[in-house]
């Protein structure tokens, strides 16, 4: 009796197990806050900290897939002075790169740093940058000012990797310098969250047959003591 019920729960099990759904979506999310062309106001911090979010809703993926990696872009200025609306640093002087601090912060309330104090440094004139953060990118952040392209973040955005989609995805950004008397402004103009999602592996063919067996076996030991 026990072979025949382990011989067609293998049928069972290569039919039912073993497979995936085709592939995971890819979300995009984006926030500009520059005016023109968002609606503004500009996101400005000295010797301050702020968060602007970006949502993620539960139709924007398929049913029960988690995340599978996670690339955020951010176009931000730091001044030595003041920033236009438009993004644009005013002023001459110094900006001091090394007072930025960036994070991402999931809605299940995990902190990853993209950028932390003193990760970039150096005293420049104002800038405005578009800075890509991928755990698979070639070149590791900082060393020096900050500068356009793709970097490694400080944390690692695999952490988020399990988590679901769904919710408010939060950018926070700080600048530990400047204030009253001696501004070194850093804004946030724009960021781009992209979460690729990964479907929830099924049980495998091999994982079903066992259960299914071991159910079995237990039935025919009850009949036997029985």
């Amino acid at each position: 009796m026990i072979r025949r019920l382990a011989l067609m729960t293998l049928a069972i099990g290569i039919v039912v197990g073993g497979s995936l759904p085709a592939s995971g979506a890819i979300i995009t999310k984006l926030a500009v806050y520059t005016t023109p062309p968002g609606p503004g106001p500009l996101p400005i911090v000295d010797f301050s900290s702020d968060t602007r979010g970006l949502l993620v809703l539960a139709s924007d993926f398929p049913l029960g897939e988690l995340v599978g990696n996670v690339i955020v872009e951010i176009d931000l200025t730091k001044s030595a002075e003041t920033i236009n609306p438009d993004g644009t640093p005013v002023g001459g002087g110094n900006a001091f790169h090394a007072e930025v601090i960036l994070r991402l912060i999931s809605p299940e309330s995990t902190v990853v740093s993209l950028v932390e104090q003193n990760t970039y440094s150096g005293a420049v004139g104002g800038v405005r940058r578009t800075v890509e953060f991928d755990d698979s990118a070639a070149t590791t952040v900082g060393g020096g000012a900050i500068f356009n392209g793709t970097y490694m973040p400080v944390g690692s955005l695999s952490d988020f990797i399990g988590e679901s989609p769904a919710g408010d995805w939060r950018l926070y950004f700080e600048d530990t310098g400047g204030g009253p008397g001696n501004p070194s402004p850093l804004s946030v103009n724009a960021w781009t969250l992209s979460i690729e999602t990964s479907p929830v592996p099924e049980p495998s063919a091999l994982a079903i047959w066992l259960i299914l067996v071991a159910v079995g076996s237990a039935i025919g030991c009850c009949r036997r003591w029985k």
